[in-house]
């Protein structure tokens, strides 16, 4: 925890940095030297005051961000595992060291594909010159489709709550109102229920064969994801 006498030294320097610059650029003018301009100064300014090392941000910035996602997954159900290419999008608000929000998401077809709403909360751990730590969890409505007419002329629609659990780094590059996020994470989706689903080959409308597809299961994989935050505050560079 930083002592008060620190924070009120960086407050006081802070403050004298407009009277620095002011100071600085006029000097400059006035033995015919070139003149760098007041936002460079500053920015130089800022530099100097800029922390050094890894450490926990005490003031977080609130963010409301806006993300889209590309993941690489592994599905395994009905005993068997089949890989799964998974894209979506989700809208996140980061509130100190909180995060929560809700997202949308398709899986390409191999089989079986689903679609799923989604909605999370979790944490998330800025640190100063490095990235922000978050892990979540969220709750999901997951609709398997399958068009194999095995199971009737409409195919297979089976609806399943699931838990989601995420771990992963982000980083913000630049400050400002309206900044880029990246981030990466793994991922852990499981299937509260399952579903046992009939199906049977006719030939000639005699069954020649028929079973049941137990649907449900367990998704484990990672995503990488690119998103914009709005804030509420601009983020000082010095920070």
């Amino acid at each position: 925890m930083k002592r008060p006498q620190h924070r009120l030294s960086k407050a006081v320097l802070l403050g004298l940095v407009p009277v620095i610059t002011t100071l600085y650029v006029g000097s400059a003018r006035a033995q015919g030297a070139t003149d760098p301009g007041p936002s460079v100064v500053r920015q130089r300014l800022y530099n100097d005051l800029r922390p050094t090392g890894i450490a926990l941000s005490d003031k977080p910035v609130t963010t409301l961000g806006l993300d889209g996602y590309a993941a690489l997954g592994v599905l395994g159900m009905s005993g068997k595992v089949q890989g799964h290419a998974v894209v979506g999008a989700q809208l996140r608000l980061k509130l100190n060291y909180f995060e929560l929000g809700g997202g949308i998401e398709q899986s390409d077809y191999k089989d079986e594909e689903w679609r799923q709403i989604h909605g999370f909360f979790g944490a998330s751990l800025p640190f100063t010159n490095w990235v922000a730590l978050e892990g979540d969890l969220g709750f999901a409505v997951r609709r398997y489709h399958s068009r194999d007419t095995r199971y009737g002329p409409d195919g297979a629609n089976v609806s399943l709550p699931s838990l989601l659990f995420r771990v992963g780094i982000s980083d913000r590059p630049a400050a400002g109102i309206l900044g880029a996020r990246i981030s990466a994470a793994l991922f852990t989706q499981v299937d509260l229920s399952t579903r046992d689903m009939y199906w049977e080959y006719r030939l000639q409308g005699v069954v020649i064969n028929s079973g049941t597809t137990t649907f449900g299961g367990t998704t484990i994989g990672m995503l990488f994801d690119v998103g914009f935050d709005l804030s509420l505050k601009k983020a000082r560079e010095f920070e």
